[in-house]
């Protein structure tokens, strides 16, 4: 499939690719994240809880609720951030400790490490209150990583082209173009980072209709720069089926990295359409 567009859309492109910064995300986080879960002790916060009931006071202040990961055995270090904004001092568990590693990343954040495949929850407590957040966990193996990791840097580049030589006449985007023309360190185009700060709330569905359909979930809302058509062009890739697990296993293992804004994107605010 090779995905053709008009030259007016050659032009948004070119408009798009030179003016946008690394925090009008297209693809990963909207602006409506919190504080990124960086700094911090590193106290280990896991363990069964205190046998307390789990209320529901800051299920809404939780991100990212639910949460998505992956384990592939132990191959591949699989980490996803979590956050409780607006309170301090938080304390977490999990209900099934055994499924996950807890380290206290600040003084209401923890960095979540995947031991093995499954659903628990994830249970922040702050003085009385308390909450709790679902972590799906797939299931993978270290093959699908480096499927995945073929496919993200296949060095596929960003065709170069004239803009007025482009007027009138079709602009051709290879279809299995590499993800790090706009992602990750020495991106050519936009920088954007996908890291699970970026998008653990995105399940692993979601993420599939983002890079294949360019679609984001209807509860992510749109808040980039980028006009959605030209959104659409750009995350509509080919890819096998056992790519686009490769694809999510490879992005669930990538470090979490901040990048402001869009951190802890895409399923925020989701009752208000966000």
């Amino acid at each position: 499939m090779v995905v053709s567009c008009r030259w007016v859309a050659v032009l948004a492109v070119l408009s798009v690719l030179g003016a946008c910064s690394s925090s009008e995300d297209g693809d990963d986080g909207d602006d409506n994240g919190g504080s990124a879960a960086g700094g911090g002790a590193g106290d280990n916060g896991g363990g069964a809880g205190t046998g307390a009931a789990v209320g529901t006071e800051l299920d809404a202040d939780m991100l990212f609720s639910p949460m998505y990961s992956a384990y592939d055995g132990g191959e591949h270090i699989f980490k996803v951030p979590a956050i409780v904004n607006g309170y301090t001092g938080v304390e977490w568990s999990a209900e099934d400790p055994s499924m996950v590693d807890l380290v206290r990343t600040g003084d209401n954040s923890v960095m979540i490490t995947t031991l093995k495949a499954g659903t628990t929850r994830i249970i922040a407590r702050a003085g009385a209150l308390s909450g709790s957040a679902e972590i799906h966990i797939t299931e993978a193996n270290p093959a699908d990583w480096v499927l995945g990791e073929q496919r993200y840097n296949n060095m596929v580049p960003l065709p170069a082209f004239d803009p007025m030589m482009a007027m009138g006449m079709g602009f051709d985007i290879p279809s299995d173009l590499s993800c790090r023309n706009c992602h990750g360190g020495g991106a050519t185009a936009l920088s954007v980072e996908h890291t699970p700060q970026q998008t653990g709330g995105y399940s692993d569905a979601d993420l599939i209709a983002i890079f294949t359909m360019g679609q984001k979930p209807p509860t992510a809302g749109w808040r980039s720069g980028i006009p959605m058509f030209i959104y659409t062009m750009l995350h509509t890739w080919a890819a096998t089926e056992e790519e686009q697990k490769g694809i999510i296993v490879y992005l669930r293992a990538m470090e979490p990295m901040s990048q402001g804004s869009i951190d802890f994107g895409g399923l925020f605010n989701r009752d208000a359409g966000m």
